[in-house]
């Protein structure tokens, strides 16, 4: 038995993550490993989500963007141009005040985007459901029990 164990830990990768939180009480929403070889982690935050990408070398996060609500994280999608591209509500606020949150438009970000917004947008869907017939979307290897 300990000789199966000790094969487990030398020869047997770690699948847990193996990265440092940037601090305490960070809420993991999503992980993601993509095409790249870059590892996404995407936060939950009281006011939105945070989109992070693991330093292979430092093993630290750095920030790639704030985004209001982060959906999903496609590989591609037919007629959009740019590969790694994530699905998200951006919050709007009307001109005096207010916003809408009852029927939000989904757009499509690139990853690569700091500051995602509604001038910077790739495309919009009217569901998941409906990019999901033209999108390959990435199988997140986490997802936050609800």
């Amino acid at each position: 038995m300990r000789l199966i164990m000790i094969f487990w830990l030398v020869f047997i990768p770690n699948l847990s993550h193996s990265f440092q939180f940037p601090y305490e009480d960070f809420e993991v929403k999503r992980i993601y490993k993509i095409d790249d070889g870059r590892t996404i982690v995407v936060e939950s935050r009281p006011r939105g989500n945070t989109i992070w990408q693991v330093n292979k070398q430092s093993l630290k996060l750095e920030r790639i963007a704030d985004i209001w609500n982060f959906i999903d994280l496609a590989q591609s999608c037919e007629r959009i141009p740019e590969n790694n591209i994530y699905f998200a509500h951006n919050l709007e606020y009307w001109f005096n005040g207010g916003t809408n949150i009852d029927y939000q438009t989904i757009r499509i970000f690139s990853l690569n985007n700091p500051k995602p917004y509604n001038d910077n947008y790739l495309g919009i869907t009217p569901s998941m459901n409906y990019a999901k017939e033209w999108c390959t979307f990435y199988k997140p290897y986490h997802i936050k029990e609800k």
